[in-house]
């Protein structure tokens, strides 16, 4: 018979009784024909997992029985079949004891990993038989030898590096090291590390002046450029924390961040400046300044668990939330990506990510540390995909970091990809799809799958990615630990879901003026034996494979990622729900085609009222930035419910279906026959 049963809390005792109980009550049905029940839902299987206990109670009768003429010499049971894993328990009638068996079909469940399922039955049985009243679900299944391979093992990820430095110093040490080598690219310009330290020093120093120093954030929006690299560069030079502001972000966010930053200078361009919001900060212009100067670095009193930036990412409340970063995070990240996918002196980087997004510190300022060159591109060229591809076509970069959706369009565009086979192509921000990657192999000498949320410092996990292989994020970064759990934070076994926490040297201190969503999200680390050890939440479902490999496998909440960008889709609705034509909404992420996903908001406006597409997605522009908007909306007269009372959100009709369907068309004379009438 087929059972579903939804486990809970409570003790052994009430997981035995909820389940017998439920089981009684099947056994009225047990003659339906299991055929018939398959063939009223659709004809799919109905289960893959078989139970099956078996106590013939009417051997210990006989073996009883003094009258009997006869001895039960022993029993066996034989069953073939083809579900994913079938658990045979029986009960010896002479000894008593319980023999467990498992079957697989062969495609499923590897011998090792069937050993490891009798041996999580073992640890449930022996746990049962303890202590029938503990909780069973705090129970952990496994044993001593896996919970350290989980725990420790793949998690050995030890590895030195310069902890007692900041970005900056080691930015200075390679420009001491080399300083006519070229170093930044933009357009028509190029500076060499001395050139760009120099003007780094310069700005540094001016800012000093303002009265800038350690632990203070500076806000920095530039437009893409080699001043915009400088820029940053001089303002770690002073200690500060930089603050990236997109100049395309609408007026009302940069508002929102400028005041929970509360930064007192902003780095800008003189273009720019009317266009920042009414704010009480001083503004700089590198253009403003004599960058020809020669200074020397700057001289602070540093040390490595300052914060180096700060990031706003989309927050649930509708407003965005602040990771502070610290340098020992970075330095750590940079230190592990050099090694492994690798990086040096002889790379070329084509950087393309909006400074907002905090991978672009892995194309900006690592490259920096190591005497690579940077390229950058600016917004224009990153989001044209022929132009893109002219780019790569003359800089011919050694390395690129994108997003799917970045690769995806270069693709669409007919890049034919590096004829010297050099580029090391990172993917990330988002799933890499399957259906990118056997052309992307094509096109360059490696591929790598990159993860990790802002919080634990732009990547944590990677994964070299080969053809016809299953896409996952692979092990954790240096000094980094990486454990699924279950919601009682006990490790879940080799290929078991859990929620994916990560922890170690990539830690954020937390979210600017936010103790409370900190608390929530950064949690003691049980496995650590180092005081006042942290680990990240990240929301993420996945699971470990035999090769101790991760595999992610969505949210546990509704925090999604599109093209790159991390996105609350509470965020959306809280904004929309503020429009005085809306009564109420619902935000989703629909998928139109492969690779192709668009954000489609639901709107049940406000009696007599019937606001425009047009209207409801310039609202959202002067709140939100444009990878935030919805591609459309659709107006209903309400949103469907659960049961509960929530809104269904798997139950929101497609879009097109509520397109107004063509007026039919008919012939010339139907229209004069009807005039005529």
């Amino acid at each position: 018979m087929p059972l579903r049963f939804q486990a809970g809390t409570g003790s052994w005792q009430d997981l035995i009784q909820a389940v017998f109980k439920q089981e009684q009550e099947l056994l009225a049905h047990r003659w339906y024909p299991l055929a018939e029940i398959q063939r009223r839902h659709g004809g799919s299987a109905l289960f893959d997992v078989m139970f099956n206990y078996t106590h013939f109670h009417v051997y210990k009768d006989l073996v009883a029985s003094s009258a009997a003429d006869m001895k039960v010499l022993g029993q066996h049971g034989f069953e073939r079949n083809n579900f994913a894993l079938s658990t045979n328990v029986m009960v010896d009638p002479i000894s008593d004891q319980i023999r467990l068996s498992l079957q697989s079909n062969g495609e499923t469940f590897t011998t090792r990993q069937l050993q490891r399922i009798a041996g999580y039955y073992v640890q449930t049985l022996n746990a049962i038989a303890s202590d029938a009243t503990a909780a069973y679900q705090a129970h952990n299944v496994l044993s001593e030898q896996e919970q350290h391979l989980l725990v420790r093992s793949w998690n050995a990820t030890e590895q030195p590096y310069a902890r007692d430095k900041g970005i900056h110093q080691l930015f200075e040490e390679q420009a001491e090291r080399t300083p006519d080598a070229p170093a930044i690219h933009f357009a028509n310009t190029q500076l060499s590390y001395r050139e760009a330290n120099q003007q780094a020093n310069v700005l540094a120093r001016h800012l000093q002046g303002l009265g800038v120093g350690p632990g203070m954030l500076v806000g920095h929006c530039m437009e893409r450029s080699a001043e915009m690299l400088v820029a940053l560069l001089g303002i770690l030079k002073t200690g500060a924390a930089y603050v990236p502001i997109d100049p395309d972000y609408p007026q009302e966010r940069v508002a929102y961040m400028l005041e929970d930053s509360q930064v007192q200078v902003i780095v800008s361009q003189p273009w720019l400046v009317d266009s920042l919001p009414a704010h009480q900060a001083q503004v700089v212009c590198l253009e403003e300044l004599d960058l020809a100067m020669t200074v020397g670095n700057p001289e602070l009193d540093f040390y490595p668990q300052q914060p180096a930036y700060i990031i706003y990412t989309s927050g649930s409340t509708g407003k965005p939330k602040g990771t502070i970063l610290p340098h020992q995070s970075v330095v750590n990240f940079f230190a592990s990506i050099a090694q492994r996918p690798g990086m040096s002196a002889d790379d070329r980087i084509l950087a393309v990510t909006s400074l907002s997004f905090d991978i672009a510190v892995l194309e900006l300022l690592l490259p920096l540390t190591l005497g690579a060159q940077v390229f950058v591109v600016s917004r224009a060229v990153a989001t044209n995909g022929a132009e893109l591809v002219q780019q790569l076509e003359q800089v011919r970069p050694t390395l690129m970091q994108a997003t799917p959706a970045t690769w995806r369009m270069l693709l669409a565009s007919g890049w034919s990809g590096d004829e010297s086979a050099e580029l090391k192509m990172l993917c990330g921000g988002e799933v890499l799809p399957q259906e990118i990657v056997q052309p992307l192999l094509e096109r360059g000498a490696s591929l790598w799958n990159m993860y990790g949320p802002t919080e634990t410092t732009i990547w944590s996990t990677l994964e070299q990615i080969e053809a016809g292989q299953p896409i996952l994020i692979g092990q954790p970064i240096a000094n980094t630990q990486t454990y699924v759990l279950n919601p009682q934070f006990v490790p879940t076994p080799v290929g078991v879901v859990g929620e994916l926490y990560i922890a170690g040297d990539g830690l954020a201190w937390g979210y600017r003026h936010r103790a409370d969503l900190t608390a929530e999200r950064f949690l003691p680390d049980p496995f650590s034996t180092v005081p006042g050890a942290r680990m990240y939440r990240t929301g993420d479902l996945a699971h470990w494979n035999s090769a101790g490999k991760l595999e992610c496998l969505g949210r546990t909440d509704r925090q999604v990622k599109l093209r790159g960008h991390r996105i609350e889709l509470g965020e959306i609705e809280t904004v929309l729900a503020q429009h005085p034509a809306v009564q109420s909404c619902a935000v989703i992420v629909y998928q139109v085609a492969a690779g192709n996903q668009q954000l489609v908001g639901y709107v049940v406006p406000e009696p007599g009222t019937a606001p425009a597409l047009a209207e409801l997605r310039a609202y959202l522009r002067a709140a939100l930035p444009e990878y935030m908007v919805p591609n459309t909306c659709v107006l209903l007269e309400a949103l469907p419910l659960t049961p509960n009372g929530k809104v269904d959100r798997n139950n929101l009709p497609a879009p097109w279906r509520l397109r107004r369907p063509r007026p039919a068309l008919c012939r010339p004379h139907a229209i004069a026959l009807k005039r005529l009438s």
